[in-house]
């Protein structure tokens, strides 16, 4: 899995759609339709996705006022649902990306596909593995351990069995 999701709706008709989508694009999903619920996961763990239903009212600016303010969820891209008032979406202040209800799965991933914000981020989160999958000399970064190999190989002098 590339990301964690977060994602509090108390309706499930707007849950459903965004977890085939999400899990479609191998984000793991932690689905919590209670806010008291959804409040003690954000604070316990880092997500990378943080997902809310506008319909929710308080509760959902209250999430993503609190994962703004959290340092362990402060770059998470959060994205929101709502109706749809007039011909878009309106922008929100804590969202980076606000959807029209109702939701269909394919276009949740083609919105989420086609927003700057979301692919920078994903980015990051492939990147993050492998770097971590690097096998580096304890102590060593991976510019040091190429620099060295590189300086054996200049001298002609054959490494080590």
């Amino acid at each position: 899995m590339l990301a964690r999701c977060l994602l509090f709706s108390s309706r499930q008709e707007t849950a459903n759609p965004l977890i085939q989508a999400l899990e479609e694009m191998e984000v793991s999903v932690q689905y919590c339709p209670e806010i008291f619920a959804a409040i003690k996961e954000l604070t316990s763990r880092g997500y990378e996705v943080i997902a809310t239903d506008l319909d929710d009212g308080p509760e959902a600016e209250f999430l993503m006022k609190t994962a703004r303010d959290l340092r362990l969820n402060r770059n998470a891209f959060i994205f929101a649902a709502a109706r749809e008032r007039g011909p878009a979406p309106q922008p929100h202040p804590r969202a980076d990306l606000v959807l029209a209800k109702p939701l269909i799965p394919e276009q949740v991933k083609y919105s989420l596909l086609m927003c700057d914000r979301f692919i920078t981020c994903m980015r990051d989160w492939i990147a993050e593995p492998e770097a971590s999958t690097r096998k580096t000399a304890p102590g060593m970064s991976t510019p040091a351990v190429s620099r060295v190999l590189t300086s054996q190989n200049s001298r002609n002098t054959p490494l080590p069995n």
